[in-house]
């Protein structure tokens, strides 16, 4: 008994926003369009729609949804696993993400050179990281959510 924008309120305030919503209405006019698409519609058509066109939003609603929930499983492994990190093996492990060398790491954090061979490889371990550039696209995919979240 609910009209499309009142589902659409009701699903923001449950916390459910981040679901794809395409409004497909007879009645529509434009300032509901924008008031939807600024609340996060994905589309807005008008009836009668072209089935094909509607079938293609409604794939491309999904393949971006499946996207999304695939990069927040892999967020979630990779916020555990680092988690596991002593705080020694995250300092070095952050550094080796900023390119330093081993060299440089055991003066910036005044350790030796040998301690930051050991912390670097428990830390490759932890991550399941073979490289130091796994590690680059480790820490880019964390800061990025974290940059996402306090936006």
């Amino acid at each position: 008994g609910m009209t499309g924008l009142e589902v659409q309120e009701e699903m923001e305030k449950r916390g459910a926003a981040h679901i794809a919503v395409i409004f497909l209405s007879a009645h529509g006019d434009m300032p509901m369009a924008v008031h939807t698409m600024r609340h996060g519609a994905a589309d807005f058509l008008q009836k009668p729609a072209d089935p094909r066109y509607l079938l293609e939003r409604v794939s491309a609603c999904v393949a971006r949804s499946v996207a999304k929930s695939d990069l927040e499983a892999e967020l979630r492994r990779l916020r555990d696993l680092y988690a596991a990190l002593s705080p020694r093996e995250r300092d070095v492990a952050r550094c080796i993400a900023r390119g330093l060398r081993n060299k440089e790491i055991a003066r910036e954090l005044g350790i030796e050179e040998t301690t930051v061979k050991m912390h670097r490889g428990n830390a490759l371990l932890k991550l399941q990281a073979r490289t130091s550039a796994d590690l680059v696209r480790i820490f880019t995919l964390l800061d990025m959510k974290e940059k996402e979240a306090s936006l």
